[in-house]
C-alpha cells in the first residue's frame, strides 16, 4: 500500500510530463526507480519502462499493471524517473544510480514530495553542479529534471552519493545494513528488548516475521545450538540481502531460508516450531495498527498447534484481544522504553477464534398464555 506522500509522486510526475516536453534521446529504454504505482509511467509504453523496486508489494503492484520489475540494474536508458522514499541516503543514491545508468542526453527526473524531503532534495541537487533543466510544484511536491549532455561536459552528483548505497557496519552488533531499511543504522530498542525477553535457546523449526536485516534471527543463532531451520520473511529485498550477509556463520549448520515476500498477503502454512517477530505499525508515514494486526493472524496461522510466538509491539497499540483470540496462552514479559514483549502460545484456528469472539445468542423467553 502506498502512503498519501508516494501516490502523490506518482501523480506530480504526471502532470509534469502533460505540461513539460521532455525531449527523449534515441530509442532507448526508460528506468523508474521507486516507483510505488503506475501513476507517474502513464504516457509512456509499457514495454519500454524497467522499474527497478525492491519492497515486494510494490514489485507485485507493478508488474500486475504489466511492468517489468527487476531488484538491480545496469545498461544505459534515454530516460530515468525516480520517486523518493523516507530514507535521505537512499534518495541521494537512487540520484546517482539513475545519473550514471543515463544515455548520453538522458534526462533525469524525480518526483519528491515535500512531506519525504522534496524541498532539501531540489536544493541539493542545485548546490550539487547538477545542470537543472526544470523545477516543477505540484500536489506538494518537487519535481527536479537534469540532462546529462552527450559532450559529457555537465558535472555528474558528487561520486559519495553513489556510495551511500553501501552496506554499513552496525557498532558493536556484528550486522551490516544499508538504506531503504528500517532502523538501518541501530537496532531499533524494541528488537533489543525482545532479544533480551529471549534468554531460553531455542530448537527446532522457526521463523523470523518482517525480519529486516536480520538483527532477531542473528540473535537466536547465536545462542540457540538446537535450532534446524529458520525461515526469514521480509517484503524489503535490500534487508534481505543484508540478512543474508548477517546470517552468513550459520549457513552451513542451519537450514536458512529467505523469503522476499508480504506476510500479511502470503502467510506460509508450515507449522513453525516459533516465530519471532517485530511487526511494523506504519505504512509510509502513516500509522496503521491493523498491520501488526495481520502479522499476528499470520504468525498463528503458521504454527504449529503446540508452537510459539515471540513478539515486541509499540504498547500503546492494541494488539492483546487478537492475541487473545488467536492463542490459548499469551503472556506479557514486561516491557520498557515505550514497548511491551509478548509470548503466546498454542495458536488456534480461524475459525475457532471467529467462533470465541462472536456475542452469545440471545436469549428470548417465552412466555405462556
Amino acid at each position: 500500500m502506498s502512503s498519501a506522500a508516494e501516490s502523490a509522486q506518482g501523480h506530480a510526475l504526471a502532470k509534469f510530463f502533460e505540461h513539460t516536453a521532455v525531449p527523449l534521446s534515441g530509442s532507448g529504454g526508460i528506468l523508474a526507480i521507486r516507483s510505488t504505482t503506475a501513476a507517474g509511467l502513464t504516457g509512456f509504453d509499457p514495454g519500454r519502462i524497467l522499474c527497478l523496486q525492491t519492497n515486494r508489494t510494490h514489485a507485485d503492484a507493478l508488474e500486475r499493471a504489466g511492468f517489468r520489475v527487476v531488484t538491480e540494474v545496469s545498461g544505459a536508458f534515454a530516460l530515468c524517473l525516480i520517486e523518493a522514499t523516507r530514507d535521505r541516503d537512499e534518495n541521494l543514491h537512487h540520484i546517482a544510480l539513475g545519473w550514471s545508468l543515463l544515455a548520453p542526453d538522458g534526462r533525469l527526473v524525480l518526483s519528491a514530495a515535500n512531506a519525504l524531503g522534496g524541498e532539501s532534495l531540489a536544493r541539493r541537487i542545485r548546490e550539487s553542479g547538477l545542470t537543472v533543466d526544470t523545477v516543477y510544484s505540484k500536489a506538494k511536491c518537487r519535481v527536479v529534471c537534469v540532462t546529462r549532455t552527450a559532450d559529457g561536459v555537465a558535472a555528474g552528483p558528487p561520486p559519495e552519493w553513489l556510495a551511500l548505497g553501501d552496506y554499513r557496519e552496525l557498532p558493536r552488533t556484528g550486522l551490516v545494513a544499508g538504506p531503504g531499511v528500517f532502523s538501518a543504522h541501530t537496532v531499533d530498542p524494541g528488537s533489543r528488548l525482545l532479544c533480551e525477553a529471549l534468554d531460553t535457546p531455542l530448537v527446532g523449526r522457526g521463523a523470523d516475521f518482517g525480519a529486516g536485516y536480520g538483527a532477531l534471527s542473528h540473535h537466536v543463532l547465536a545462542r540457540s545450538a538446537g535450532i534446524r531451520m529458520l525461515d526469514l520473511y521480509e517484503s524489503e529485498w535490500k534487508a534481505l540481502a543484508a540478512a543474508k550477509i548477517n546470517l552468513a556463520p550459520w549457513q552451513s549448520r542451519v537450514e536458512l531460508g529467505y523469503r522476499w515476500t508480504d506476510i500479511t498477503l502470503t502467510a506460509p502454512d508450515r507449522g513453525y516450531d516459533w516465530i519471532i517477530m517485530n511487526p511494523p505499525f506504519h505504512s509510509g508515514t502513516a500509522a496503521e495498527p491493523a498491520l501488526g494486526q495481520r502479522f499476528i493472524h499470520a504468525a498463528a496461522n503458521s504454527l504449529d498447534s503446540r508452537g510459539t510466538l515471540w513478539m515486541v509491539a509499540n504498547r500503546h497499540l492494541p494488539y492483546e484481544t487478537v492475541l487473545g483470540t488467536r492463542f490459548k496462552q499469551v503472556a506479557d514479559l514486561g516491557q520498557s522504553a515505550g514497548y511491551k514483549v509478548y509470548r503466546a502460545a498454542h495458536p488456534v484456528s480461524d475459525r475457532t477464534a471467529l467462533r470465541s469472539s462472536r456475542p452469545p445468542p440471545r436469549r428470548v423467553r417465552h412466555r405462556s398464555g
